[in-house]
């Protein structure tokens, strides 16, 4: 048994006891529980969560069902608001113990809880008829948790989709919110993570709508990673060219970008197999509008980081400073550029292999956090607003910043982030 699953076991045996509750952890799957449910250890009575739910105030686990709701997802509002239905009826349920993520659109805590409720049956725990206020209005305070004890919050927290764990509301979310922060330290687990890691992965790839080369002046270009690659857009193959700009294939059409249109499908394949390559768990990648730049950059090999890899950063510029919480972006992390760097036109921040995005299924910078939402000019100075304060949840895994000046596609300055809930410069 790894180290961390007897940090986690430590503090959820304490909240057991605390609680008075029958939920109890060894290495055995008799709860019959889904695979991703147990990444930090397994649980010995049916229908106990990893945590347990605050009812009335106490913590129970496993949760009496029969006191329970059934109820229906209708919709996911953010990683901590849903809107259920209960016999018929629309309810708002602020999930207990988490803060907001509403500085993006949260495409991957839709799809989990999406995938969640049309497995199994939900059930609705509320805290004890406490409300709070949320982007969606009042709501009720509470849990969802599936049929055979799977709690929606304690996989959005595992999954590292979650916003902050908030211990501060008047339900009792002290309760859980400790062992909400345990599930934390244990490694992301999720069944994406085997599948990406099997097949070949885009590492690096650039959509240029607007050539300046002398090959295709005007027309598109793409440029990307992993070496030996095909690429299809709408089903139709683009030239290959000779390489430059530091990736390892380049592909050039005497169309703009434009003229491809809007929700462009991009297909790479490997020359020598004929297999996809893919863009994290997609097959593809889609191009909202072929006008727009658009960059990707995963964690595939062949010019780029492997899965496994970590990409190398340098000490931060003085000309360049990180801020977990900059009130100027309504309390969310920022990077804020002087001097050289106001010409950047892109600013990231970058998980350890140089990932920039929370859902693999969306390349838009509203579905994730490290792309900026909103750049503020001021006085000699140009800040980079993202979508979550530096100490949430799905924060935690960021270790660098990523700067490309205008006019270069070559690779960007990374400057370190050691901390992210912690400011640099």
């Amino acid at each position: 048994m790894t180290f961390r699953v007897l940090l986690i076991l430590l503090v959820l045996s304490l909240a057991a006891c605390d609680s008075g509750g029958g939920g109890g952890y060894d290495g055995s799957d008799d709860a019959g529980n889904t695979e991703s449910a147990l990444a930090p250890g397994s649980v010995t009575e049916k229908g106990a969560t990893l945590c347990g739910v605050v009812v009335d105030g106490e913590l129970v686990n496993p949760p009496e069902y029969t006191s329970a709701e059934p109820v229906t997802l209708v919709r996911t509002v953010d990683s901590n608001v849903l809107e259920i239905s209960v016999g018929g009826e629309s309810r708002l349920v602020k999930l207990h113990a988490l803060g907001p993520t509403t500085g993006f659109t949260n495409t991957a805590a839709t799809n989990l809880y999406a995938k969640m409720g049309a497995n199994e049956p939900l059930y609705f725990f509320s805290a004890g008829g406490c409300t709070a206020e949320t982007v969606a209005g009042d709501a009720e305070v509470g849990q969802v948790v599936t049929e055979s004890g799977v709690s929606l919050s304690e996989q959005a927290v595992l999954e590292r989709i979650a916003g902050v764990i908030d211990s501060t509301d008047s339900c009792g979310a002290a309760a859980i919110a400790l062992c909400y922060s345990a599930l934390t330290s244990g490694e992301k687990k999720s069944e994406s993570d085997t599948s990406s890691k099997e097949r070949k992965q885009v590492s690096d790839f650039l959509w240029k709508p607007s050539s300046e080369s002398a090959y295709n002046p005007g027309g598109l270009s793409i440029l990307l990673n992993p070496c030996d690659a095909r690429v299809v857009v709408n089903g139709q193959e683009i030239r290959e060219y000779p390489t430059g700009n530091g990736r390892c294939v380049t592909v050039r059409s005497g169309n703009s970008g434009c003229d491809f249109g809007t929700n462009i499908k991009v297909e790479i394949f490997d020359k020598n197999t004929g297999e996809i390559i893919y863009f994290g768990d997609s097959p593809s990648l889609t191009i909202a509008n072929g006008c727009e730049r658009v960059e990707y950059e995963g964690s595939g090999d062949g010019g780029g980081a492997s899965s496994e890899e970590t990409v190398a950063c340098e000490t931060m510029s003085a000309d360049v400073s990180y801020a977990p919480s900059d009130s100027k972006c309504s309390g969310n992390a920022s990077v804020t550029l002087r001097g050289a760097f106001l010409d950047a036109f892109s600013v990231q921040l970058r998980l350890p292999d140089g990932g920039d995005r929370l859902d693999e299924g969306c390349a838009e910078a509203s579905c994730s956090p490290y792309k900026v939402q909103q750049y503020i000019d001021g006085d000699g100075t140009k800040t980079a607003c993202f979508g979550a304060p530096g100490n949430a949840n799905l924060m935690s895994e960021v270790a660098h910043t990523s700067i490309k000046m205008a006019g270069d596609d070559s690779d960007p300055d990374r400057f370190c982030i050691p901390d992210p809930t912690s400011a640099v410069n």
